[in-house]
């Protein structure tokens, strides 16, 4: 395990996966009390608890898709263009490891070790 680049991956879990995650589920549930989340959450009200629960898991499905093409493309910027880059204690991320996106998936991966959230089953 490499701790630096960790670091990066459990600010990411917690800070836009379960964030992003948590929305979606409070928005289904019916959770919020703002005009913007009450609008969303009255279209919701009527889906069944079935399809509320496939509307949970595709949209986490598409934000562990986000966060992967972002990772992906984060890396070859850094690595390829050199116009961008993300440091973790002063090292870039394109020194920590070989690829970010590998870091999210498996039993040993982000989302399994720093996210608050259930991992989807297509995990691996």
């Amino acid at each position: 395990m490499n701790t630096e680049i960790d670091i990066f991956g459990e600010f990411l879990m917690e800070n836009l996966r379960d964030v992003a995650i948590a929305l979606c589920n409070g928005l289904a549930d019916s959770k919020f009390d703002s005009p913007g989340h009450r609008e969303i959450q009255k279209e919701l009200q009527s889906l069944t608890p079935s399809q509320k629960e496939a509307f949970k898991k595709a949209v986490t499905y598409c934000i562990d898709g986000g966060i992967n093409d972002f990772l992906y493309r984060l890396d070859k910027e850094s690595r390829t263009k050199k116009r961008l880059d993300i440091q973790v204690n002063g090292r870039s991320t394109s020194e920590l490891c070989d690829g970010l996106a590998k870091h999210l998936y498996g039993a040993t991966g982000w989302k399994a070790r720093f996210s608050k959230s259930v991992p989807t089953t297509t995990d691996t």
